[in-house]
C-alpha cells in the first residue's frame, strides 16, 4: 500500500539561513572540505546526470525567461544556457550569500544571465509571490525537497508557466520530505501541476519532473496543506 512520501516536522529540518551556513561550516570541517571543493561535486556525477536530465526536458518548452531557485551553483545554468537557444533572460538564484557569489563567478560569460539572493521560503520571504514572479514562463530548481511551502510556492506560479525541477529519493537533514517513488511524487501535486514528463535517474536516487502550471480562473487552485 502507498502511504505518500514521509513529511518531516519543520523542527527536525536544517532550513534557516543561519543554521545551514553553521551547518555547512561543520560538515566542511567533518569532512576535511572546503566551500569550492563541495560546490564543484554539484557538476559532476549523479549530479551532472540528473543537470542533463532536466535541460532533455527543458529543450522543447522553448522557454524565454527562466527563474532557477534554491541553485546548487551555476552547474545546471551553464548547461540549460548551453542547451536552449531560446532563453533570452536566465536568473540563478539561491538564499544562501556565499552560493550567490560562487555562481557569479561561474556565470560572468553569460550576459543573459543575473544571479541573484532569493528566498523560495514564502513563510519568511515575499521574494516569490505570484506579483513578483508573474513575467516568468520556466522554473527550475533541483532541490523542491528543500522547499517548506512546496505545494504554495506551485500556487504562486502564473498560470500557463513551465515548472521543472527535481526531488531525491533519500533523505538528509535540509530535506523536509522524503519521497520513495513516482506514485507518491505525483499524488502530491498532480492536483496543482500538470505533470508532463517523469524521469528517474538510472541511479534510482532523484526524479526529474516536467510539468505546467493549468489555466484556470484565479482562486480555483488551492494548496490544501498538504
Amino acid at each position: 500500500m502507498n502511504r505518500g512520501p514521509i513529511i518531516k516536522d519543520p523542527r527536525d529540518v536544517v532550513h534557516e539561513v543561519s543554521d545551514l551556513e553553521r551547518y555547512l561550516d561543520e560538515m566542511f570541517e567533518q569532512e576535511g572540505l572546503t566551500f569550492d571543493t563541495w560546490m564543484a561535486t554539484f557538476g559532476s556525477g549523479f549530479y551532472r546526470a540528473r543537470n542533463l536530465a532536466v535541460v532533455e526536458l527543458v529543450r522543447p518548452l522553448e522557454p524565454r525567461r527562466v527563474l532557477e531557485f534554491a541553485c546548487a551553483g551555476g552547474h545546471l545554468a551553464e548547461l540549460v544556457m548551453d542547451g536552449v537557444p531560446t532563453i533570452d533572460h536566465y536568473v540563478c538564484s539561491s538564499v544562501s550569500a556565499r552560493v550567490v557569489e560562487h555562481a557569479k563567478g561561474q556565470l560572468q560569460r553569460w550576459p543573459h544571465c543575473a544571479v541573484k539572493m532569493v528566498d523560495a521560503d514564502l513563510s519568511r520571504s515575499q521574494d516569490m509571490v505570484a506579483t513578483n514572479i508573474a513575467t516568468y514562463d520556466l522554473f527550475l530548481t533541483t532541490s523542491f525537497e528543500h522547499i517548506r511551502l512546496d505545494r504554495e510556492l506551485i500556487c504562486e506560479m502564473p498560470p500557463g508557466a513551465a515548472f521543472v525541477f527535481s526531488v531525491t529519493l533519500f533523505d538528509d537533514p535540509e530535506h523536509f520530505r522524503v519521497f520513495g517513488n513516482e506514485t507518491e511524487l505525483r499524488e502530491r501535486y498532480e492536483d496543482l501541476l500538470a505533470i508532463d514528463r517523469v524521469v528517474v535517474t538510472g541511479d534510482n536516487t532523484k526524479i526529474v519532473v516536467s510539468g505546467r502550471i493549468p489555466i484556470e480562473p484565479s482562486g480555483r487552485r488551492r494548496a490544501h496543506g498538504r
